[in-house]
């Protein structure tokens, strides 16, 4: 079992903020440690490499309001066909969401600068370069070793050139700094994962 992550900016308005190209064996690694497997790959690789990639859990748990109880309770309210209830909620809904959008721009939690986190995937990068036989001394807790084989650079030139190769480790990160050159282009600061 594994959680699926995608990449996204904090850019509101941009229709374009989900990167979705990372493999899912890359998000099996992330939730590694989120599943609490007992000595999972990724703070194996931590030890091993002498690297802290905490940066890389740091999760945006909400990208939009929660409003599911109050949606549920406006369902409640138009079954009973109480009107003066459907539109206090209705109302309720509009000011949460309102009160959400407010507070966005302002709000830094569960988001990474692009800076931060460009320096801890390229220093990663650079661990696995040094030490390309890491995974070596690795205990998988599932077969799925082969996703952390050095396989050599890839070219980020274009994305093309990207989706040709087999999903690796080293694939993937070069995915990342791809999509972090891509989007602080666009003006973007703060990225998580999601």
């Amino acid at each position: 079992m594994s959680v699926v992550f995608n990449l996204v900016t904090k850019y509101k308005n941009e229709e374009s903020n989900i990167y979705s190209d990372l493999s899912e064996t890359f998000t099996t690694f992330l939730s590694s440690k989120l599943l609490m497997y007992d000595n999972d790959e990724l703070t194996q690789v931590e030890k091993l490499l002498n690297i802290d990639l905490s940066v890389l859990l740091i999760i945006r748990k909400n990208m939009s309001p929660d409003l599911s109880e109050l949606k549920y309770q406006l369902r409640l309210a138009r079954e009973a066909k109480n009107e003066i209830e459907v539109e206090r909620i209705a109302n309720e809904i509009k000011k949460v969401e309102h009160e959400w959008k407010e507070e966005y721009d302002k709000d830094t939690d569960g988001w990474v600068t692009i800076p931060k986190l460009r320096e801890v995937v390229e220093s990663f990068l650079g661990k696995i370069s040094m030490y390309p036989n890491y995974y070596q001394k690795m205990k998988f807790n599932t077969s799925w070793g082969e996703y952390f084989y050095p396989d050599g650079s890839i070219s980020n030139d274009s994305i093309s050139s990207l989706a040709r190769t087999e999903h690796t480790l080293i694939n993937d990160l070069h995915r990342i700094i791809y999509y972090l050159d891509r989007v602080e282009d666009l003006g973007c600061e703060y990225v998580a994962f999601y």
